[in-house]
């Protein structure tokens, strides 16, 4: 490869850490709060025990069960199952924003746990054919006489 070209893809790859962490999104950041409730973070403690009010023993098998959530849900023989647990996760974490008066911040829960049902509907169609978002007028379907009926009719 010449100098010229090593030079362009040198410059249209991102670097590694940047990629990286564009590609995670949302994810990205639900690990980063999972990762600071598993190691007791000082600052996850702090807004843990000072403004919710939970204790901080409690912080390890929250997550454990934040863990158990999304493994339900990635798994498709499971995922309806996980989505009805990561609703419920994510609606005891906007009843605890309401509880300490941040009806705001507590959207957010609420905003997860309709895209986690959004994305469920997406990828499984035993969910669609469970509820259709739309319905095509039809017709009524007018049944072939039946051959008992003809029988009867030609004798």
């Amino acid at each position: 490869m010449d100098g010229y070209s090593a030079e362009f893809l040198s410059r249209a790859r991102p670097a590694r850490g940047v990629a990286n962490e564009r590609g995670r999104g949302a994810l990205g950041l639900g690990r980063r709060g999972l990762r600071c409730k598993l190691v007791h973070a000082p600052q996850m403690v702090a807004s843990w025990v000072n403004k919710f009010g939970w204790p901080e023993n409690l912080m390890t098998p929250v997550a454990l069960i934040e863990i158990a959530c999304a493994i339900l849900f990635a798994i498709p023989r499971t995922a309806v199952l996980g989505a009805i647990f990561v609703a419920s996760y994510f609606g005891a974490a906007f009843a605890s924003h309401l509880r300490v008066g941040e009806g705001g911040a507590g959207v957010v829960p609420i905003l997860l746990a309709v895209l986690a049902w959004l994305g469920l509907y997406l990828r499984d169609e035993r969910l669609r054919v469970l509820l259709p978002l739309r319905t095509v007028w039809r017709e009524p379907v007018r049944m072939a006489p039946s051959s008992s009926r003809a029988r009867d009719a030609s004798s």
